[in-house]
């Protein structure tokens, strides 16, 4: 990104200074003096532009600057009385949803913040490199990417390639899970609870498997609240072991969180489960899911770690129900486990609707459960 700070400490001062030293556009950089999206050519060339950014390195598309030759000249602004939108808010949403809605796959992170820079309204639509590409206007199989100051078209080895490495990865993650599982279901893993029934997360981040990236323990000694699947008390014994750093509860067995050297969080836990009842508290399952995602992903936002894979896992619960919810199927199997979905900032409930979604198929339901205590099962 030109600006090396969050989106949201961007100020005034920052757009100016790009101006008054005509800081030209480049492949992380884009100036419009309007985006109007009232025609479908207008349409188009702005998705095609948020795809190329996405399939590059990511960027910052500037709206409201007027440029000469790639060099920013004033400010312009944005004039709501021209457009179908008459005020920022509305605005901001149908940028948003043009993008995300237009584009195949869908680019997973686009970020819009607008400022007032001279008493005028700039809009910066940040783009972030994505991993799930490449992507390309819906309907249309020319795939784009930044070169120099302007969007080119993919040549076939640089299509090939977007799609071999995404397959690589993808193939890396699930072997790394279904690693991970069949440990966890024949007790052959440190915690050794093959006896048990465990809920599982996992929260990839997209280079964890890149040569060489390995994080130093010492990374992991600022954590202040290691949390664990369905448990709101910090783990009370923490060791380092050959794949990281390990957080576990030694009184309620197979309640542990580990940070892998190559940033990986596996978080798993046998708190849900009523062993009595072969019941599932889905209440508990929610609730806590939710808190447990938003905790990692501050700690890998803290590790500048964006696009990330979650995995979720039901492990040895053969025949266990969701409590007393109506038409619940038993689950048939001993071993469930989602598909990786990429996540780049959890906002509500709605973000994890695929993994709950794909979780609870396996009780027999066709969309996602969410349940709160004291309130009505949610279906998304």
């Amino acid at each position: 990104m030109i600006f090396n700070k969050p989106l949201e400490e961007i100020n005034a001062s920052d757009i100016l200074h790009l101006i008054n030293i005509k800081y030209p556009e480049n492949t992380n950089l884009d100036y419009k003096r309007e985006l109007r999206l009232d025609t479908e050519y207008a349409k188009h060339d702005f998705v095609n532009d948020i795809c190329a950014f996405a399939n590059t390195d990511g960027g910052d598309l500037l709206i409201g600057i007027s440029e000469f030759d790639g060099e920013p000249s004033k400010v312009y602004g944005i004039r709501y009385a021209s457009l179908t939108w008459k005020n920022a808010d509305d605005y901001t949403k149908a940028v948003i949803d043009m993008a995300r809605v237009y584009s195949e796959p869908n680019v997973p992170d686009i970020n819009v913040r607008t400022l007032k820079v001279l008493d005028k309204t700039v809009m910066i639509i940040r783009v972030l490199k994505s991993y799930t590409g490449p992507h390309c206007h819906r309907g249309d199989n020319r795939f784009y990417v930044r070169v120099g100051n302007k969007k080119d078209l993919m040549d076939y080895n640089e299509i090939k390639n977007h799609f071999l490495n995404q397959e690589k990865n993808l193939n890396q993650i699930t072997e790394f899970i279904k690693e991970r599982t069949s440990n966890m279901y024949v007790g052959t893993n440190f915690a050794g609870m093959s006896d048990y029934p465990t809920f599982a997360m996992f929260f990839i981040p997209h280079d964890s498997f890149n040569f060489g990236k390995s994080l130093p323990v010492s990374k992991y000694t600022d954590l202040t609240a290691p949390y664990v699947i369905a448990q709101t008390e910090p783990l009370n014994y923490t060791r380092i072991n050959i794949d990281g750093l390990l957080y576990h509860d030694v009184m309620k067995r197979g309640n542990y969180t580990l940070y892998y050297k190559n940033g990986i969080i596996e978080s798993a836990s046998t708190e849900c489960f009523d062993l009595a009842h072969k019941s599932i508290d889905l209440a508990r399952l929610t609730g806590v899911t939710l808190e447990i995602t938003h905790h990692f992903f501050d700690y890998l936002k803290c590790r500048k770690c964006r696009n990330v894979y979650v995995v979720a896992a039901i492990i040895n619960a053969k025949r266990y129900v969701l409590g007393n919810e109506p038409n619940c199927e038993p689950l048939d199997r001993d071993l469930i486990v989602t598909q990786p979905v990429v996540i780049s900032t959890p906002s509500d409930e709605s973000t994890l609707k695929p993994v709950f979604t794909e979780l609870m198929s396996a009780f027999g339901y066709a969309h996602a459960l969410l349940k709160y205590p004291s309130k009505p099962t949610i279906t998304l």
